[in-house]
């Protein structure tokens, strides 16, 4: 939670800007003072905002409250650093939402730069030629990601990749996720 910051003044104190008349009043300047040292952290603030708008730069408990600005579930549990790289990446990972490059992308950053992904589709459209005609034959549709890597061992990191899978698949299409370390399906 932000609040007074001690120490941190403003650039120019209220009491400056004052007539001379009312410069020179005790309680006028003690008014000032305290008036200043409330509006320091906002005038900080607003000097760098564009800092807690970058994922890079963010205050750490800034990170949740951006990545709402882009669909990002902050309380999966991620690290700060992998939270920042999931929300610095987050706008190109909704554009390739529900194809076979946005899974493998998305997966890709959550799973972090150690982690080793293939990703699997069956792929194709079924249709029939004619109206309200039965599919050709063929299997249904249905992705298969794989993850190695140091990190999949831990029930949470799998969690949380499964739920990256499920937002990056279509809601139509069946996943699995594996992770060979542990022979886990």
């Amino acid at each position: 939670m932000r609040g007074t910051v001690d120490g941190l003044g403003v650039a120019t104190p209220l009491s400056t800007r004052l007539p001379g008349v009312l410069q020179d009043d005790a309680f006028i300047e003690l008014l000032c003072g305290a008036v200043d040292e409330l509006l320091a952290p906002v005038l900080l603030t607003l000097d760098s905002l564009e800092a807690y708008v970058d994922p890079a730069l963010t205050p750490q408990d800034f990170l949740p409250w951006l990545g709402t600005w882009v669909g990002f579930d902050s309380g999966a549990g991620w690290g700060a650093d992998r939270t920042r790289a999931l929300i610095a990446r987050a706008t190109a990972m909704h554009a390739g939402r529900g194809t076979i490059e946005g899974v493998r992308f998305a997966v890709s950053v959550a799973a972090g730069a150690d982690a080793v992904v293939v990703v699997e589709d069956t792929g194709g459209v079924a249709v029939s030629a004619v109206p309200d005609g039965r599919p050709p034959a063929g299997g249904p549709a249905r992705v298969t990601v794989t993850v190695t890597g140091p990190e999949t061992a831990a029930p949470e990191y799998q969690q949380r990749l499964r739920s990256v899978v499920a937002a990056a698949v279509p809601a139509s299409v069946p996943f699995t996720v594996r992770f060979p370390s542990d022979g886990a399906a």
